[in-house]
């Protein structure tokens, strides 16, 4: 999840004037992060110190393996895929391209199918 360092220091005043302890901390976390590195304009919050790779999933994967699959890419059809458990499943598992087409394969009787056009017409 990436900020702009205008968005990140509205953020930390919000968050410093909440009255609200765990917000204060927060706060002080986020802006210690913007001063030890005080020459980017871009901040991404997610910590990559414990990690060796990760791969973050969007709906725009779910939608390519939709229109893949032969689906209209709405947002209808997203929610379906959504609430099947395959958040849990992607988070939990390797192989997220193949996780992502089950799921799809597994719901394809709910999802609305692309109208294919006649190339002769």
């Amino acid at each position: 999840m990436e900020f702009t360092k205008n968005e990140l220091e509205d953020i930390v005043e919000v968050l410093a004037n909440s009255g609200n302890e765990s917000a204060i901390k927060m706060a002080h976390k986020l802006a210690e992060m913007m001063q030890n590195d005080s020459e980017s304009n871009v901040y991404n919050l997610i910590n990559h110190k414990p990690y060796i790779a990760s791969v973050l999933w969007d709906v725009d994967d779910i939608k390519e393996v939709l229109s893949e699959k032969g689906f209209t890419t709405t947002d209808e059809n997203v929610a379906i895929v959504c609430r099947t458990g395959i958040v849990e499943a992607l988070e939990d598992r390797l192989g997220g391209w193949d996780i992502i087409g089950w799921f799809v394969s597994d719901v394809r009787d709910r999802l609305e199918k692309k109208i294919e056009k006649n190339p002769n017409a």
